[in-house]
């Protein structure tokens, strides 16, 4: 276990990834930032963004297998993977709801569930794009930011990303999108 996180680098873009991801959380709180939008401008939290750190340290990580060592192995790589990824997640989540609790903030209460859905996306498009998946959270944080908005700057059901931290319907989807890509991930074969 300890050479494989070595050879994946995960002792270190994991730890990096957090420890910005937690900056990040820590400066943007409930910052809005003025955005475009097909329905107007909207005021966007920037809250938004800050899961991509997470979603690129993970995909470094699972971006970084040695295959010959890996296919030819009898450890359960995927199983693996998904325990580091699900662990990753866990963290995020955990760090949101405590920023949440300690300043106050609404937006980081929803980071963590968005950290989770969007790392669910990127895994489930990953076996179709391999480390470029990471544009899948991206793109779908700038459909949310550019279409996600009625006229009056409410978010759409479907958005996901600005809804509260608490809100069932959004953490449902969320869950269902995590498992089925820590799911995908855990039977890839190379």
């Amino acid at each position: 276990m300890y050479w494989w996180i070595k050879a994946r680098r995960a002792h270190i873009s994991i730890p990096l990834g957090l420890v910005v991801f937690a900056l990040l959380v820590w400066l943007f709180r409930d910052r809005l930032a003025a955005m475009p939008s097909l329905a107007g401008g909207n005021e966007v939290q920037l809250m938004l963004f800050a899961p991509l750190v997470v979603c690129a340290a993970v995909i470094t990580t699972l971006s970084a297998q040695v295959r010959d060592v890996e296919q030819a192995g009898i450890r359960p790589f995927g199983r693996m993977e998904a325990t580091l990824v699900t662990l990753v997640v866990l963290a995020a989540v955990g760090m949101g709801y405590g920023f949440s609790w300690a300043l106050g903030s609404g937006a980081a209460g929803a980071v963590g569930r968005n950290t989770a859905l969007l790392t669910g996306l990127m895994l489930i498009s990953r076996p179709l794009l391999g480390e470029r998946s990471l544009v899948v959270p991206l793109g779908w944080i700038l459909l949310v930011v550019v279409e996600g908005y009625d006229g009056l700057g409410h978010p759409h059901a479907w958005a996901l990303l600005p809804e509260p931290g608490t809100n069932l319907p959004a953490l449902a989807v969320t869950a269902a999108v995590f498992v089925s890509g820590v799911f995908l991930s855990s039977r890839r074969k190379s």
